[in-house]
């Protein structure tokens, strides 16, 4: 299981997933970027709605940081 919270937001998801891919990008420098595909196994429709407005189409990056 995990949970996402969105920055901002009042909105917490829970879900169940499988990572399909870690990329791990600046490894040399202080502050390096990990990129994380997920697929999801169990997601409510709510959930998966949020998530495709908040973040899917989104002009800039997400950072869950």
């Amino acid at each position: 299981p995990m949970a996402i919270e969105i920055p901002e937001q009042q909105h917490s998801i829970s879900a169940t997933g499988k990572m399909i891919r870690l990329d791990i990008e600046g490894v040399e420098t202080d502050e390096p970027s990990f990129l994380l595909g997920v697929r999801f196994a169990e997601i409510s429709d709510d959930d998966l709605g949020f998530l495709s407005q908040k973040i899917l189409h989104q002009k800039k990056p997400f950072n869950l940081n």
